[in-house]
């Protein structure tokens, strides 16, 4: 992703045409010497910098804000799972294709929970699937395993199987990239990529990620989805899209893995679909007399129980952050929604602090 942009020596805007070169700075004016004289300084007019930009396993990140914390403080413990989904190959990932991008129905925080937070979703949402016998019939299949909490509202759920080791070994990718994968990581991630089905998670608050197997005419590939929600309102949200692959698989592995890909979590996708039907019926029933008025009925608030007080941290689980023993439960879910609330009310409690 990051080599196509590097390759790239301008750009260009669409509306006017100035261009910019890959450092922001104004370079070209059509026909600027006649429209706004040789006396114009093309210095004064660049892109703004972005405050604060850093990168971890390839992956470009920007800040806005100049107090912001740096990146690597920020990740945390999710850092230890990113080496694991995308420094486990000589040479790192690479994307195939353009980003695919839509926009959704739905508020941003619904659909980062949704890959972030909520595998309970998949055996209901997705029950086309297991009849097309896609996904396994178990309604269990998505909770085995573990769901991570971290600090700042960042989660993965590790999705294994009732055996605690899936059937699938290193996600059904090449025995002949098992060694490597080995050298690349620790002993404990790797036991970690060996026995899990699923990767599924997301950095606070809407970068999202999946890491599955699909694919076509009964193969099985793994590849890896990256994603931002990008919010145009409450109730309207642009979806980026990016298709993920070890640069070091084969080549007919990487096509047919796209394939499993655009199957799935493309645009048409299966699964995407579903997940979009079902976002948009949220809103649609969030403006309703029942839900937004709170004295008419006791259920009309979201539920995040699951796992409340029933369902202990594992002490035994190797990777970093707060285990819990079943991906179906809301910690993930409550961690988010609690960090939200505690950014929009700093500036509250800092005031009050402050009198």
């Amino acid at each position: 992703m990051y080599s196509r942009f590097r390759e790239k020596k301008t750009f260009t805007c669409a509306y006017h045409g100035w261009s910019y070169n890959t450092d922001g700075e104004l370079i070209g004016i059509v026909a600027g010497d006649k429209v706004y004289g040789e006396e114009m300084d093309k210095s004064e007019w660049g892109l703004r910098p972005i405050p604060k930009v850093a990168m971890y396993q390839g992956m470009i990140f920007g800040n806005l804000d100049p107090d912001a914390i740096s990146l690597e403080e920020y990740l945390g413990d999710m850092k230890w799972y990113f080496d694991m989904l995308l420094g486990r190959s000589d040479g790192g990932m690479e994307v195939r294709g353009v980003p695919q991008r839509w926009v959704a129905q739905a508020n941003w925080k619904s659909t980062s929970e949704n890959f972030s937070a909520d595998p309970y979703h998949v055996q209901t949402a997705h029950r086309s699937t297991v009849e097309m016998g896609i996904s396994p019939k178990d309604p269990l299949y998505a909770g085995y395993g573990h769901q991570v909490v971290m600090e700042h509202g960042h989660g993965i759920n590790v999705i294994t199987s009732a055996t605690g080791r899936s059937i699938h070994r290193y996600q059904s990718t090449p025995e002949s990239m098992w060694p490597m994968f080995e050298r690349n990581l620790t002993p404990e991630q790797a036991d970690i990529l060996s026995r899990t089905t699923v990767f599924v998670g997301g950095v606070y608050p809407n970068l999202s990620f999946v890491s599955p197997i699909h694919g076509t005419e009964g193969h099985l590939h793994n590849y890896l989805n990256f994603r931002v929600w990008r919010p145009l309102g409450p109730d309207k949200v642009e979806v980026w899209c990016w298709f993920m692959i070890d640069k070091a698989a084969p080549e007919d592995y990487k096509q047919e893995a796209y394939k499993g890909y655009i199957g799935s979590f493309g645009t048409s996708g299966t699964l995407e679909q579903d997940d979009t039907e079902i976002w948009a019926r949220v809103v649609q029933a969030s403006k309703g007399l029942m839900v937004r008025d709170k004295e008419l009925s006791y259920n009309n608030v979201s539920n995040y129980l699951m796992g409340f007080g029933h369902v202990d941290p594992d002490p035994s689980f190797p990777g970093p952050g707060v285990a819990y023993p079943t991906c179906y439960i809301d910690a993930i879910s409550r961690s988010m929604h609690e960090y939200w609330l505690e950014l929009i009310t700093k500036d509250i409690n800092d005031s009050e602090e402050g009198c």
